[in-house]
């Protein structure tokens, strides 16, 4: 694996415990697996990590600190309560801590990736239910549990990928990955750079250039699984606020193929952000996430030509 990047514009913080992911071509793609409560389906996300060290993945990090560093902050106590040390009896709340509202943590709790197929499959036990208890809700200890997984359909599924040879696959293609501009109207000059991010609804991405490799991967991966969809597939609310004809090649694709995001609806990008607006806050959230990632976008434009990983 090959890494180029250089002249940046400051020094920034690395990503503390960034697990060692092998090249992508070398491996079983990685899977990233929620449960969704409310509908008992196995929600994968499949994914190519960002190459640990590596230029795009140090430009998804510095986006992600700046978004987080200002992101308005929301406040959080701990249900505990600690003893009072005059009588022992009573007790009082721990200190309210501030936390950012910003709800992607690409240095802790999420890895940097592109996606290459996301859907909701049908993995587990035949008329399987969630576990709730006695309020309908949540089992006794307080936790929501998901259904099992049928663990033959599992490791069919997990024999799938594993079958696929993306070393084969994408031998004499270039498989680098690089930031995309989204500008595509205006010429760029020094004071206003080409546009390397983009916000839509409450995430902020940046779009990676789509190439051959890419789209053949996510396409080999999303035809492969198929026959593990849990259907009817629905159909993301985004989906709706598409112009004509968008739309219902979209809903066309989510409807067949188990996403909107595949095929010719495949945009390879990196999210580095998400900001639902505040309960009871004034919904402001574009005006300083665009002046943010304006900022990042400056710092980006210098090195954009030497910002080049491989996959």
């Amino acid at each position: 694996m090959t890494t180029t990047c250089s002249s940046r514009p400051k020094p920034w913080p690395r990503r503390p415990h960034l697990p060692q992911f092998p090249p992508l071509l070398h491996c079983v793609l990685l899977l990233s697996a929620t449960i969704l409560s409310n509908t008992a389906a196995i929600n994968l996300d499949i994914h190519i990590p960002l190459p640990t060290g590596g230029c795009v993945m140090e430009e998804a990090l510095r986006a992600n600190l700046l978004l987080r560093d200002a992101s308005p902050a929301r406040s959080s106590s701990s249900s505990s309560s600690s003893s009072s040390p005059a009588d022992g009896n009573s007790t009082r709340p721990l200190p309210t801590i501030e936390q950012p509202s910003e709800g992607i943590d690409l240095f802790v709790q999420h890895t940097p990736h592109v996606t290459l197929f996301l859907s909701d499959f049908d993995l587990e036990n035949e008329n399987a239910t969630i576990s709730t208890g006695s309020d309908g809700n949540n089992d006794d200890d307080g936790n929501t549990h998901p259904p099992p997984l049928n663990q033959t359909k599992l490791q069919q599924f997990l024999g799938t990928i594993s079958s696929l040879n993306f070393t084969h696959i994408t031998s004499n293609m270039d498989c680098s990955l690089s930031y995309a501009t989204t500008t595509t109207t205006t010429t760029p000059t020094p004071s206003s750079p080409p546009k390397y991010y983009t916000l839509s609804g409450p995430y902020a991405m940046l779009p990676i250039q789509n190439s051959l490799c890419l789209q053949t991967l996510s396409s080999r991966v999303y035809r492969a699984l198929q026959p593990f969809l849990r259907r009817p597939v629905l159909v993301p609310s985004w989906v709706a606020s598409l112009p004509e004809p968008e739309r219902s090649r979209a809903i066309y694709r989510c409807r067949e193929y188990g996403s909107p995001n595949v095929g010719e609806g495949f945009v390879p990008h990196v999210s580095v952000g998400y900001d639902p607006p505040l309960e009871g806050a004034e919904e402001n959230i574009g005006d300083w996430r665009a002046e943010v990632m304006d900022e990042w976008n400056e710092g980006h434009a210098a090195i954009q030509g030497e910002c080049v990983d491989r996959a």
